[in-house]
Parts: C-alpha cells; structure tokens; sequence
C-alpha cells in the first residue's frame, strides 16, 4: 500500500470509527483498524464484536493494499504531526507501516487483514430510508429509559419499529418507560420490528450529529442491522428476546393533569436535587397552581422550593427519583410539560403539552 491523504480528514475518520474500539478487548486485532483501499477511497473500519464502524476519505493511493493498523498510536502520531498532507507505506501485509509528513518518519508494526472480524456489508437496496433528524430526535428522547442491568438483556436495548408510515421507539428498565412515535413517509413495505442495544443507539447518535446527515439508511441482515449515513456506516448486533408490551403498561387516562413551564421545572428540581442525597427522593406537592418540590437527606440538610404552575384541583403529594424525573422533563423538547397523576404509587406521565410523539411513563417513590 502507498497512499497520500489529508491529515484532518484522515484522523476526524479515524475517531468516527474509534467509538467502535474497546479498551477492555483480549484480542489485540480488535485494538486497530483496518485499513483498505478502493481505488482513490481508503475505507475504515473497526469493531469490537457488538458494534461495527466503517467510513471512508479520498485519497491519493499510488498502490492498493489492505492493513490492520494500530489506532491509539496512529491517531497520536496524526495528532503530533505539523503537515497537513500525510504519507502511508506498507509493503506486504506484515509491514511494516511508515508514516512520512515533511521531516518525520515513523515505522510501525500492522497486523494482516485476515485475522481482523469480517463487517457485513449492507444489501444495494436498503430496507428503509428514514430523515436524520427525527432518528436522531427518536433515539435522543428514548435511550435514557433503557437498562444498564445486563442481568435482563431485552430491557438494555431499544425497540425499534418501522411501518410504512411510523416510527416508533420504546425503552425502559422497568422504573420508567420511554415512547417516540411520529409519522414518515416512504417507510419499508415490511414492518421492521427489531430490538436494538441501547449504547449503539447513543453511538449511532453521535454520528449523525458528527455527520449532519440528511437521511440514514436501515438494512438488516440475519442479526444485525446496518444504520448508514453519509458515508459512516454502523452496524449492531441486535438482542434476540420478547420486549415487553407497553400498551397494556400506559393507563388509558389520569384525574389529575398539572401543567408547568419546562425550564423553570428544571431549575427548581436541578437545585433542590442537590439535597436528594443516598438515594433520596424528590417530593413533589401540587396545590392552587403552585408547585413544591422538596428534598431530604438525613445528616445532611433539606431544600424547598416553590414555583407556579396550572392546575387546580385537590392537593396532591408525590415522589420521583431524581435522575428519572430530570431525564423525562429534559427529554420533552416543548416550552411546556405535563405531569398527569392517577395516584401517589401508580405510575405517572411525563409529556409535552402540545406535541403528541413523545410519552414519558415514571413509576413513584412511596412516601414515608
């Protein structure tokens, strides 16, 4: 292999596929990434066995040629580097590798390209098209609900379905359930119904925040899915397993409906949190359109703090983690929310006020 390259592009391609090499991998190949040419594109790819990255730049290849390369010392030498054009020498697949860019050089070890895992490839017609944004709005809104409790690995990923004219997403850990669902068009003539790890979701959304993509591709293959936009491609294993039904988890209707304004929700329990500590709730009381929100920690202190809100009603008293609660109210992209009660340890329901895509269902904490 002998090829030319720009530095930047070179190395902002090389950290959109490190977000697919893990530290704690046994196996040395899964460290690099491989690097192979296809005429004048160096296409790059790297996995650590559960997610897969591959993306390509233009390049200036004077030979062809296939390598592993190391990625952590490759990106610090690119990132050492002064000149912006960047020279690659291999010769053979043993190496070793040279790196040139004005007076430096630098020599290294590579392994072959046969020990590295094979990618799957994505078909030439994907299975649907879908706009970047509202994935990336999906994916935002619902991944925090998902599981980090590898003990029950359906609850760790995302459920993903894809109708003609739908997009759904669906994730919880059984404390709180978190649903997108908004309209498309164009989508697959077969329904796409697959459960999806939550972490390639949040990687996935890096990339196209990164990427700015207009529109991301879906395929799928036996048991992956290939997520495409640009010229990034992700792929993910996908979790075999039943998703729990969330239908029959949402309550059809609830007596009480307090309205407040997002940021001034935020703040209040953002401060009042701080007092929240050793796993302590945040209380809530709705009263004559004000709220209370209150937190307690034995040994240490309390807050209080009141804002106004709309409702008017009994007064009622509830409590929430407040990790879960922050993660609901911040995830609802309106000015203005919802909380809806039914009882003080029946599940609650955070969502926006006028936008219907997005429901956010939060189990309580029983008061002492």
């Amino acid at each position: 292999m002998k090829l030319h390259c720009d530095r930047e592009k070179l190395l902002e391609a090389m950290q959109t596929c490190q977000r697919a090499i893990s530290g704690k991998s046994m196996l040395p190949i899964l460290s690099g990434i491989l690097f192979k040419t296809e005429n004048n594109s160096l296409v790059l790819s790297a996995t650590d066995l559960e997610i897969s990255i591959r993306t390509e730049v233009e390049v200036e290849a004077k030979e062809q040629g296939n390598m592993v390369i190391p990625a952590r010392l490759v990106m610090d030498i690119l990132n050492s580097l002064e000149n912006e054009k960047v020279e690659f020498v291999s010769t053979g697949e043993t190496g070793p590798m040279e790196i040139m860019a004005g007076d430096s050089k630098f020599s290294l070890s590579i392994q072959q390209e046969e020990d590295f895992p094979k990618i799957p490839e994505a078909g030439e017609k994907p299975s649907c098209e879908i706009a970047g944004a509202e994935f990336t709005r999906a994916t935002r809104e619902v991944v925090k609900a998902a599981s980090r409790d590898e003990s029950k690995p359906v609850l760790t990923g995302v459920l993903v379905e894809i109708t003609k004219d739908m997009l759904k997403m669906v994730a919880t850990d059984s404390y709180r359930l978190a649903v997108y669902e908004t309209k498309i068009s164009d989508g697959p003539t077969d329904t796409i119904n697959i459960i999806v790890p939550a972490r390639s979701l949040r990687e996935l959304n890096r990339i196209l925040s990164a990427a700015e993509s207009k529109r991301v591709s879906v395929s799928l293959t036996e048991n992956q899915v290939i997520f495409k936009a640009g010229s990034v491609e992700m792929i993910s294993r996908l979790i075999d397993g039943e998703f729990p039904n969330h239908k029959q988890i949402i309550p059809e209707g609830y007596e009480k409906i307090i309205k407040m304004d997002k940021n001034k929700a935020l703040g209040s329990i953002k401060r009042v949190a701080i007092l929240a500590q050793n796993n302590a709730p945040i209380k809530m009381t709705a009263t004559n359109n004000t709220i209370v929100v209150s937190a307690s920690t034995q040994d240490v202190g309390e807050a209080i703090e009141r804002f106004e809100a709309e409702y008017s009603g009994e007064e009622v008293k509830i409590a929430f983690n407040p990790d879960y609660l922050l993660d609901g109210i911040s995830s609802v992209e309106e000015d203005a929310f919802a909380l809806e009660i039914t009882d003080p340890l029946k599940p609650a329901m955070i969502k926006p006020v006028e936008d219907k895509t997005f429901q956010y269902l939060i189990m309580p904490v029983r008061l002492t």
